[in-house]
């Protein structure tokens, strides 16, 4: 099991809390391990900075329920691809109240303010905001870069505001770059948009 600083057990009732730049890295190299988030909570509890690393790459899904709790995550992060405070959110994941702000910067496909790449089932959105500067190559938007859930169970985007500058080649949008079986419900963008 992984202790993070301020303690917590990841369960809906005493979820694992975030309180540093070191907690956010510790879950970023225990996602790109395989450790199963699947029905684990987060919570965060503060405002934090100097955040450089990704949760999820293209091989590793983020699959719990995150809770950003309106607190300021300021990120500076640059990757070849999946670049975003999370690279990659899988089945059943729930990201709710993430504010992210500073500059992520994609070389390649996918880039997202809150999430690079959403691919699977029951998959939510709901309640981010993005104040981040977002570039990246195809694939780039403000709150994600690429969403795709199924013919039968759609990706839920609600509520999430865009007041980042996003700039891609192909498939760029203020709050989603590709939508393809998503609901994209009550969001705003406010940025500049440049492809």
């Amino acid at each position: 099991d992984i202790a993070f600083s301020c303690g917590g057990s990841g369960t809906s009732t005493d979820p694992y809390k975030l309180c540093t730049v070191e907690d956010m890295n510790m879950l970023s190299s225990a996602v790109l391990t395989g450790w199963p988030t699947q029905n684990v909570h987060f919570l965060v509890m503060n405002d934090i900075s100097g955040i450089e690393m990704t949760i999820g790459n293209s091989n590793m899904a983020f699959q719990g329920h995150f809770n950003g709790d309106d607190h300021v995550l300021t990120v500076n992060i640059t990757k070849s691809g999946y670049a975003g405070l999370f690279g990659n959110l899988g089945t059943d994941a729930y990201i709710e109240h993430v504010w992210v702000d500073g500059t992520i910067t994609g070389t390649s496909s996918y880039t997202g303010g809150i999430a690079a790449y959403v691919y699977g089932t029951n998959i939510t959105i709901d309640n981010c905001w993005n104040l981040a500067t977002v570039s990246g190559q195809s694939y780039t938007g403000g709150i994600a870069g690429y969403t795709s859930g199924l013919t039968t169970d759609y990706v839920q985007m609600s509520n999430n505001y865009n007041y980042g500058n996003v700039s891609g080649t192909q498939y760029v949008g203020g709050v989603d770059g590709y939508a393809d079986y998503t609901d994209l419900l009550s969001s705003t963008n406010e940025g500049t948009i440049t492809n």
